[in-house]
């Protein structure tokens, strides 16, 4: 991953509302192989939003890539995403954002970990740069993830959901023998 930044309620933050300017606690403590994990509770090599309610993470990735997986190490207070989103480019708040993951917030104990991992639907058709996380903290919480593992491809998938929902699957050349290409009618997936 390439940076993070974070975002407070009603716009973009400071520096100093993040803990950017600050090595410790800051949103660039989650880049790179965890460093906390699997060791459970608040440390300064993880990150988690300055405030309470409604917060994102925006993270760059270093190349376009066709996410298939996003694997987020959390050491402190885990359950608290409720949504990951992706896009091939960045606008601030006139990104348009693709859901990979809608969920509720659950209520775990604050001092274990998990390595949040959800199904995501659907899978990006095209290939993104950027991965928003979606945070619901309550007042009294503080919540804190040790790094965010983005899994997929630089190349497109075989298979594509077009536009009218068929699925075009073409195999590759000489391995199929003389097999046609197929489509199928995609419908919502399920988790």
């Amino acid at each position: 991953m390439k940076q993070s930044t974070c975002s407070l309620f009603g716009g973009p933050a400071t520096q100093e509302e993040c803990r950017c300017d600050f090595l410790d606690f800051s949103p660039d403590q989650i880049l790179g192989a965890p460093d906390t994990y699997p060791n459970a509770g608040a440390q300064t090599t993880g990150w988690g939003p300055f405030a309470s309610g409604e917060q994102f993470l925006v993270i760059e990735l270093e190349r376009l890539v066709y996410v298939s997986a996003v694997r987020i190490y959390e050491v402190y207070l885990p359950g608290k995403i409720s949504g990951i989103r992706a896009a091939p480019t960045y606008a601030g708040n006139q990104t348009n954002w693709t859901d990979l993951y809608i969920g509720v917030p659950q209520d775990l104990p604050k001092e274990s970990v998990q390595v949040f991992a959800p199904h995501l639907c659907p899978k990006t058709e095209v290939a993104v740069r950027f991965i928003r996380l979606d945070f619901s903290l309550s007042d009294d919480l503080f919540y804190e993830m040790d790094a965010v593992e983005v899994l997929g491809t630089e190349l497109p998938p075989a298979s594509k959901t077009l536009p009218d929902n068929l699925i075009n699957y073409t195999p590759p050349s000489g391995i199929h023998g003389a097999l046609a290409p197929i489509s199928l009618l995609a419908e919502d997936c399920t988790a």
